[in-house]
């Protein structure tokens, strides 16, 4: 259920409400597609615009990349955006470990992940991605609290 094609990055027309200034009238077509993405969850409140920016508007890899592997966290952001090819609202996870940011937009990756936030708020820094197969063959992607 990907919000775009991922082989283009969804996180350059990502946009934060007040991180952008005032924009001129020579605005672009990308900076008025930004506007639609709202955050609903963050890793802390004192996340500064640049940090925001760093988690959503920079390139981004597949957090399918990290299959079986252990990732410490930094930062990450859940927010809503529209699927611009089909006007569907769907919530996207951003993850900035120490030298990347990943993202993804897989529902049971993202129940996971808000399952570890429930249960630790913020004294998490390491999750584990796991990935599994569904009754139809579906390959999906989930995540577990690792110790730090």
């Amino acid at each position: 259920m990907p919000i775009v094609a991922l082989n283009y990055n969804p996180l350059v027309y990502a946009s934060i409400s007040g991180l952008k200034g005032s924009l001129d009238a020579t605005e672009t077509d990308k900076e008025k597609e930004t506007e639609n993405m709202d955050i609903i969850m963050k890793s802390r409140e004192d996340l500064t615009k640049e940090d925001l920016y760093f988690l959503v508007a920079t390139e981004a890899s597949k957090m399918q990349d990290l299959k079986g592997q252990t990732v410490t966290v930094k930062d990450w952001v859940v927010a809503k955006d529209v699927d611009k090819s089909t006007g569907e609202i769907k919530t996207i996870l951003f993850v900035r470990s120490s030298d990347k940011t990943y993202a993804t937009v897989s529902p049971t990756f993202i129940d996971s992940f808000k399952t570890i936030f429930s249960c630790f708020g913020t004294e998490f820094s390491k999750i584990k991605i796991n990935s599994g197969k569904s009754n139809k063959g579906r390959e999906f992607l989930t995540c577990e609290y690792a110790k730090a």
